[in-house]
């Protein structure tokens, strides 16, 4: 995905109780589900430069993602480490979307997030957020859940690694998990189809288009993007 996509949350009803694996924000506990408890995981706190703070965990998912040669650079490797969302990160989360996007989000958004289990990712390089996918849940009338993907975001000297894709798949994964969560939508731009071409590489498809969505972009109206999740032949 060349760039990001600024992707603006609406005020929709929030993720509250749920039989969804998720974490307490604030407490960092997780909530009772029927699933055995994890093993907790080490931290140690680290700050860093660009006013991130970053948080050494016992991650067990590590990828290296290369960037093409091209006729101005060499083919460069990442080392890259993902996890998922927890209190202690949460600050993290909101300055990386602080240094990528014109739209503050607010506090309320971020802890729907935490509050959604591991649908939301982080991706470090060194222990560096440099990358990220906000995700919340919204409770459905019926008990099943649809996952709203509410930013999608890289720091600029680490676009063109293929950290946009990995996050998506890694985000759509979790949500396939369960099987409450019957489906994923977002909003983008209309007049971004680079976006919107990105998005369709997973599965996802227009339908329906939300007039002055976006109040102070160029590009005012958005577009909705949606999956089923549970379609075996939808899946990627």
């Amino acid at each position: 995905m060349s760039g990001v996509a600024a992707l603006r949350t609406p005020s929709l009803g929030s993720f509250a109780s749920h039989k969804l694996t998720s974490r307490r924000c604030g407490t960092g506990a997780p909530r009772q589900t029927t699933a055995p408890a994890s093993q907790p995981r080490t931290r140690r706190s680290l700050v860093i430069s660009r006013g991130l703070s970053s948080t050494l965990h016992e991650r067990q998912e590590k990828e290296e993602l290369t960037r093409p040669a091209t006729d101005m650079a060499p083919a460069e490797t990442l080392s890259v480490t993902f996890d998922g969302l927890l209190p202690k990160t949460l600050e993290q989360l909101k300055m990386l979307n602080a240094a990528i996007f014109p739209i503050k989000y607010q506090d309320g958004f971020y802890r729907e997030c935490c509050a959604s289990g591991d649908v939301t990712q982080l991706a470090y390089h060194n222990d560096v957020l440099v990358a990220a996918i906000a995700c919340r849940l919204e409770l459905q009338p019926d008990y099943s859940a649809k996952m709203y993907i509410g930013t999608i975001g890289v720091l600029a000297p680490y676009r063109g690694m293929g950290l946009g894709r990995k996050l998506m798949e890694r985000s759509i994964g979790e949500a396939q998990k369960d099987p409450a969560i019957r489906s994923a939508f977002l909003h983008v731009q209309q007049t971004n189809k680079d976006a919107q071409e990105f998005y369709k590489k997973f599965g996802f498809v227009e339908t329906e288009v939300v007039k002055d969505y976006y109040k102070l972009a160029d590009g005012r109206d958005a577009v909705i993007l949606s999956r089923d999740l549970t379609d075996p032949a939808a899946k990627k």
